[in-house]
């Protein structure tokens, strides 16, 4: 039978075949794409937490001022920004919003000259960096692998949060809160790096302070796989 196949006959088959390799390629690429997107994902969340760990160790709680300039490495956000990333980034619009911000914040804190004494004009920034970065850590709690990191991270209370607000102060989240300002609702959980209102809401810079470097416990966590 195969040899009763005519020259039309295996033209046909051999198309059909490299059509059927193709489609296969094709859909391992995406996967594979998929698959690494995610784990950066996970990769930039972890960076992040390292980040939040070193402006913590710089952070005086009691005064409410920096002490020093905090080390920080944005090299796996940047990546969530750029291609081949930024389309899959942008699918999630409010992890997004977060990276994009913290993104800014930090490339205007490199504009400061890193001298002590200007330290303190770029208190704003620093703050604004800390919410989104804080922000993004909630947030990864809708990210296949992003649920175990922040488990690792001692931040498992993180994915039981009602639509959390995030701010640097206590009394701004309330005063955002009282005034419906910046998408804080009535029922919204403060989410806040000085200060809280709740014992199951710990605030993050007093925890990120007590980590060892890099968290948690001086140990990086095991990522899962895809």
């Amino acid at each position: 039978m195969v040899l009763a196949l005519t020259v039309r006959d295996w033209a046909a088959l051999i198309g059909a075949t490299a059509g059927l390799v193709t489609i296969a390629l094709t859909a391992l690429t995406f996967v594979n794409r998929w698959r690494a997107f995610r784990r950066l994902l996970v990769e930039a969340a972890y960076e992040t937490a390292h980040n939040l760990c070193h402006i913590a160790g710089c952070y005086d709680a009691s005064a409410d001022f920096f002490t020093s300039w905090p080390s920080i490495r944005l090299h796996r956000a940047f990546q969530l920004l750029e291609a081949p990333f930024w389309d899959r980034t942008l699918r999630r619009p409010y992890i997004a919003a977060s990276v994009e911000h913290m993104v800014r914040n930090a490339d205007l804190l490199q504009s400061f000259r890193r001298d002590p004494e200007v330290l303190a004009h770029a208190r704003e920034p620093l703050q604004y960096f800390v919410e989104h970065a804080v922000r993004f850590l909630v947030h990864m709690r809708e990210v296949h692998g992003g649920r175990s990191l922040l488990r690792e991270l001692g931040l498992a209370w993180f994915l039981d949060l009602n639509a959390p607000h995030v701010r640097f102060r206590l009394r701004d989240a309330q005063l955002d809160q009282a005034d419906g300002k910046h998408g804080a609702g009535a029922d919204s959980e403060l989410v806040c790096w000085k200060d809280s209102a709740s014992p199951t809401r710990p605030a993050i810079g007093p925890y990120f302070k007590s980590l060892a470097d890099p968290p948690p416990r001086g140990v990086r966590p095991r990522l899962p796989s895809y």
